[in-house]
């Protein structure tokens, strides 16, 4: 199975795996939200750091991204100003939570991967943390744990883990 034909079999399980943006197109920083499709697969920055940048989206690569809260500041409001007391205190962050793409994908293409190999694929993952600030010094914080598609299907391919699906009459 060609990388292609990997990312083509993602939209039977509901993942779309989108196109980079043509060559030329008007640089711009794009939200989190413009970047991910619903039930997609966003693109990000070929350097893998981090789907927030201005680089040139031509250049973007498909990427699984698992986002969560890992902390923050609250307190700030507009009633607090001039206090001599810092209002503000920090929010814990959440836990990282479950892949649900990542393990989508795994079950679809080699339901049968050995656990072993299985933790060899956080290895290839990297990860960026972003932050939003927000009115009065409160601010949320977020981790991101980043796996480029292309990594994820040459350790499959390489590990002989890809496995083409078989058809339901098969599997009965």
């Amino acid at each position: 199975m060609t990388y292609d034909q990997f990312k083509a079999e993602l939209g039977s399980i509901g993942l779309t795996v989108p196109e980079p943006k043509p060559k030329g197109t008007k640089k711009k920083s794009l939200s989190w939200q413009e970047r991910c499709i619903p039930d997609g697969i966003p693109l990000i920055d070929p350097k893998g750091y981090s789907v927030y940048s201005n680089s040139d989206p031509s250049t973007f690569v498909p990427a699984l991204v698992n986002k969560w809260r890992s902390g923050g500041t609250s307190g700030g409001s507009c009633w607090n100003s001039g206090s001599d007391e810092d209002p503000h205190y920090s929010v814990p962050g959440d836990p990282e939570p479950a892949w649900d793409e990542l393990d989508q994908i795994l079950e679809h293409f080699c339901p049968d991967i050995p656990y072993l190999k299985y933790k060899k694929i956080l290895p290839l993952t990297t990860t960026s943390e972003t932050s939003e600030t927000e009115y009065y010094g409160n601010s949320t914080s977020y981790t991101l744990r980043i796996l480029k598609l292309k990594d994820l299907y040459n350790f499959l391919f390489e590990n002989d883990l890809l496995n083409p699906p078989k058809p339901d009459a098969e599997q009965t």
